[in-house]
């Protein structure tokens, strides 16, 4: 999610039924300019930085590399990014390539090699940007109550976030613009539906995926102690109801102690894991319009990171899958167009789970 820079109420009122021109912002924040750009791509996923496109004439006043550029869609800011490219065509246009503000904690490393250590998240995620040289990002909430063993060595600041944060299902970074440094947190996306996609109000083509690749309806768990050499608890979990439908589908994992969510048992573990897994996996992509601004419904405004209902006739089903991408080809002329990707994100849930060998 993003919070926008603090602006002028009256030119929010002024923009409400026009897409905000992208701002170019000067080192310490404050607005250069506009850019008049032709086009604007823009790209948000919950598992990588929002990258963008755009193209403005040769003629204009260009910004640098490493320059900050505000980008909006018609819902309002989509963030600052930083202009990692360009590319002159001369007597016509220039394309710039953009990447999320946070790609800054690329530019600085943790600056030695230290022991292997196991902290909380909120832990790492403040002695990680406690080493930037210029201090951009402050540490917001942190939404991940769970404990990391990692080791460092001269290691990138943002690749070492990532590494904190892992593949744990449900949670993304979240930055805020509004404050000075910026804030960076890790917070739990919402398990709302937000929106609902039908064929025949909002969508203009689909691509649905059905794989049963990840798919586990008898789970063998097996639990060791982290800190030990114990002797392996193996426990076997079913699903019955999906055993009745698809057939059963066994999978073998081990998993240590230390590994479990905090607050969650190993029973309790397991069987999260096993109702995560325990159909099919729906990927949809969709390309159709935002009609929110028209029709003032929130069912109709595409929200990353929120679930969206399907409905599905082909299938007989009608799903809930989160929404995991948003691409919007072009902010200027096309603001209602976007490209929506659904996912249940199995690969990511767990990498205990989705690397496990099928019996």
């Amino acid at each position: 999610s993003v919070q926008c820079r603090r602006i002028d109420p009256a030119d929010c009122r002024r923009c409400m039924d026009v897409t905000r021109l992208p701002v170019w912002l000067n080192a310490d924040g404050t607005e250069h300019g506009r850019l008049q750009a032709l086009s604007c791509s823009l790209d948000l996923s919950v598992s990588d930085l929002p990258k963008a496109t755009i193209t403005i004439r040769s003629a204009d006043e260009i910004p640098s590399t490493h320059d900050f550029v505000e980008i909006f869609t018609e819902h309002g800011s989509a963030g600052i990014f930083r202009v990692v490219s360009s590319t002159y065509r001369y007597g016509q246009t220039c394309q710039l390539q953009l990447i999320g503000a946070a790609d800054t904690l690329s530019d600085d490393i943790w600056p030695e090699t230290a022991e292997e250590a196991t902290r909380t998240v909120a832990e790492w995620i403040q002695l990680i940007l406690a080493r930037q040289t210029t201090v951009r990002w402050q540490v917001g909430s942190c939404a991940l109550n769970a404990s990391v063993k990692m080791k460092v060595n001269y290691s990138e600041l943002w690749a070492m976030l990532e590494d904190v944060k892992g593949a744990r299902p449900g949670y993304r970074w979240s930055y805020d613009f509004s404050t000075s440094p910026w804030t960076l947190s890790l917070v739990q996306m919402p398990d709302e539906i937000s929106s609902e996609f039908r064929v025949t109000r909002n969508v203009e083509s689909a691509q649905i995926t059905v794989s049963d690749q990840q798919m586990c309806n008898r789970l063998v768990f097996t639990v060791t102690d982290g800190s030990s050499d114990g002797t392996p608890v193996v426990t076997v979990y079913d699903d019955t109801a999906s055993q009745q439908k698809y057939g059963i589908r066994t999978r073998c994992t081990d998993i240590k102690t230390d590994e479990i969510p905090i607050g969650m048992s190993a029973a309790d573990y397991a069987r999260h894991l096993l109702s995560e897994h325990a159909v099919p996996d729906f990927a949809i992509v969709i390309n159709g319009e935002d009609l929110w601004k028209l029709t003032g419904t929130s069912i109709d405004h595409f929200e990353l990171g929120y679930l969206c209902r399907a409905v599905l006739p082909e299938y007989g089903e009608t799903i809930e899958e989160r929404v995991v991408a948003l691409s919007y080809p072009n902010v200027i002329q096309e603001p209602h167009s976007v490209r929506v990707s659904l996912s249940s994100e199995l690969p990511n849930i767990t990498g205990s789970v989705a690397s496990a060998k099928r019996v």
